[in-house]
Order: structure tokens, then sequence, then C-alpha cells
């Protein structure tokens, strides 16, 4: 199988376009302007319409991710759910948001394997603008099975997945009608927000060390939302240092949509030094539970060593044990990473049709 792929060296294509207003050497133009064709202001619309305005400052976010069939005029035609597998290029289109120049990884993942085809890498503009990412069929025909392409950047990642099948290209059209367009809203788990949990004996909670009277701990954090360190001191009374720790921990937010039967993953670098330092977990569960809760039928995220709590070093991808269930409009749910001694994020998520 490798070295099928390995023939796309010379087929692999990329194109991406950047909206007006978003990517110019010269910066001479009026941010925020996606183009002046009746599709690109329709899609603008439709977009301002799910998402708010664009120009807004806000987190880095990747929207619309979908694989089509063709691009024209900037704008996908279709959102495709499978391939032919005479299929003659393979097209990834998205919207970035909120990024500042910064580097964009594209991988194609052929999951029957776990063979990763390829990733391109390329630039985004000062703060919005579209992707297309072409692949090329190779010379003996795209393998049937299940594919994935993960956009990653700036500490956030978004994923689609998709077949290649022997029979007829499954699509829905992205119509364009009465100047018009209409974005899909597949059934799913969204994002809504984020939340941190800091340990109720930070320094900065207790207003210093934490114990007494024979030993004292000193609780620190620094840093945010996928870039987070800390570390702990124990002393005695007189102040000698007698133990000590840290651990930092740089991770991928979850997608911005679940897609039920699809699997929840995080991917995590996290280092650990000394002593004292608890144990890394994430889980996908009920929306309205504190980090340290969790109901019975909570989903744990597991390494790719079948660890759910890890407690040393790591470096890869957690992924959720099981599928990510249905839900019904309103329910609500939300992925933990729970960093260690108390620390952690919760990303919240809501069931919409």
């Amino acid at each position: 199988m490798s070295k099928r792929f390995l023939a796309l060296a010379g087929l692999i294509f990329l194109t991406i376009f950047v909206f007006t207003g978003c990517k110019d050497i010269q910066d001479s133009f009026k941010p925020g302007s996606f183009g002046q064709t009746e599709e690109e202001q329709a899609m603008v619309e439709a977009l301002t319409d799910k998402y708010g305005d664009l120009t807004e400052f806000g987190d880095p976010r990747f929207l619309e991710t979908m694989v089509t069939s063709h691009v024209e005029n900037f704008i996908p035609v279709d959102v495709v759910s499978k391939y032919n597998k005479d299929t003659e290029k393979l097209y990834v289109w998205f919207v970035y948001d909120n990024f500042n120049e910064d580097v964009l990884d594209i991988e194609w993942v052929y999951l029957d394997t776990d063979f990763s085809i390829h990733t391109f890498q390329s630039e985004t503009g000062k703060d919005f603008g579209r992707g297309t990412f072409i692949l090329e069929q190779p010379d003996d025909g795209w393998p049937t099975g299940k594919y994935k392409v993960s956009i990653r950047g700036r500490g956030i990642e978004d994923t689609v997945y998709f077949e290649i099948i022997d029979g007829p290209t499954v699509a829905d059209a992205l119509p364009f009608e009465n100047g018009k367009i209409t974005l899909p809203s597949s059934p799913g788990w969204y994002l809504t927000g984020w939340d941190y949990f800091i340990s109720p004996v930070d320094a900065s909670v207790v207003g210093g060390s934490y114990g007494g009277p024979e030993l004292f701990d000193y609780h620190e954090s620094q840093g945010g939302k996928n870039d987070f360190s800390y570390s702990i001191k124990r002393s005695d009374k007189n102040g000698k240092t007698l133990h000590a720790g840290t651990f930092h921990v740089t991770w991928t937010d979850p997608a911005s949509y679940l897609a039920p039967g699809a699997r929840a993953t995080l991917t995590v670098n996290r280092t650990v030094e000394g002593w004292g330092i608890s144990r890394l977990a994430a889980s996908f569960d009920n929306g309205d539970l504190e980090p340290s809760r969790a109901t019975s039928s909570v989903i744990r995220l597991v390494s790719p060593q079948g660890e759910t709590a890890i407690a040393d070093s790591f470096q890869g991808t957690m992924s959720s044990e099981k599928v990510i269930p249905e839900g019904k409009p309103g329910d609500k749910k939300a992925v933990r990473i729970i960093l260690g001694n108390d620390y952690g994020f919760r990303y919240n998520y809501e069931w919409r049709e």
C-alpha cells in the first residue's frame, strides 16, 4: 500500500485560495472582503449568518471543512461523502478565521491501514481565508476504503471523513439559488465554548503556599488553553525545599463538530519531571459535570497504548475508546482534558440538527 501512495509525490497539487482582504504582500486592500463575484458575496452572507462576522477578533477556528467534487469561483459545488474509485481529483475546502500568517498542516490519511498519504503546509493570511487542497489519482487508482483529511494550526484541529467506493459518487449539492448559498447543517455535536478549571490550591487562589504546620506545598500554573505549565514545590517549616516537580502540556482542541459514529481525538505533548505530578486523562461525558466527576456512560479517550490515565511524559493522539453517540436537540456534552493536579479544560458541545 505504501508504494502505491508514494507514487503520489509527483501527482499532488496544492491550491490555497485566500479571500481578498486576507493575504496581500502590500496590504493594499480592504480587510474582510472576500471578492466581488455574486457567488463569493453569497458565501460571505451564508457564513456570517451561521457563524457571525468573520472580521471580529476571537479564537482561531476552522469553518465548513468539507470534501467536494469540484471548486468553481473558489466555492465548492457540493459536499461529498463517498467518491467513485475512478475520480481523478479529491478536493478538501475550508475557511480559516482568526489566524495571523500561521502555518497550517493539511494531512490526507488512508484509514484502512492508517497510512499518511501526504501533509501539505501552507501559510495563512492575517485574518481569515479559504483553503483548497487537491489530491490527484495515482497511476494504479485509488484503494477503496475510508479516508480522512485533518487540518491543524494554532493548537486547533478539524477533520473531515469520506470513503472511496466501487460505485457512484455520493454528494449533496451546495445550491446557489436566488443569490443565496445554503450551507449544509449535519446533525451532530457542535462546539459552543470552553471552560478552564484551576486547582483549588493554586497559589493564586490560596494566596501562596498551602498546608502546614510542618510541610507546605506551593502550586503554580502558567499559560492557558493549548499550552499550559505547572510546578509544585514542597518545603519544610524552615523554607527548605524537599521535593519539586513540573509538567508542561501542549494539545490540539477537539474538532468543532463531532459527528455521531466518529471518534473524539486530542493530539497531546506532555513533559513530566520530578515529584508530585498526577495523571493526565481525557473523556467525553455529560456537559454539566466538574472535571473530577464522571457518569456511567463516560467515554474515555485512550492513548495508542490503551492508557486512559497517563502518568509520565507522552506524545501522541488520544482517541475515544467508543464512537460518539447520537443526541437530541438541546443535549449537552463535553470533552474534558485533565492535565494533572486538578487543572483542566472543558470543551462544551450541543446537539443540533
